[in-house]
């Protein structure tokens, strides 16, 4: 169980919130900051984003599980520079599902975080 904030989970997936919705928040996010991310850069810095932002550290194979789970609620995966890509109608839909405030208060800071690490790089 991984439990602060807005992050109570039992799982990974399978409810409203969880860390499949949090990918899919951040990946639209940084898109919309006009920020592209490799699945290598995501697996690399995610983890340390919620560890600084959260003090949670997520076990793998819940974001490998989390990011599976994202390839369904619209995330797809970029053969062009093997990354992620998002429609805009994606934030609409996890905006319905999560609500806003989740977007705020989840999403947009650990998206923040994450487009430091990827602008330093």
């Amino acid at each position: 169980m991984i439990r602060r904030g807005f992050f109570d989970w039992q799982k990974p997936v399978g409810e409203t919130g969880d860390l499949a919705d949090l990918v899919v928040g951040v990946i639209v996010l940084l898109k919309k900051q006009g920020l592209e991310v490799s699945e290598d850069q995501f697996y690399k810095y995610l983890p340390k984003a919620l560890v600084e932002f959260t003090g949670l550290r997520i076990p793998k194979d819940w974001l490998y599980q989390a990011v599976e789970r994202s390839l369904q609620l619209g995330v797809q995966l970029s053969s062009r520079f093997r990354g992620f890509e998002v429609s805009p109608q994606t934030l609409e839909k996890l905006k319905a599902r999560a609500g806003e405030r989740f977007i705020e208060k989840a999403c947009q800071p650990i998206a923040d975080q994450l487009a430091e690490k990827l602008k330093e790089r």
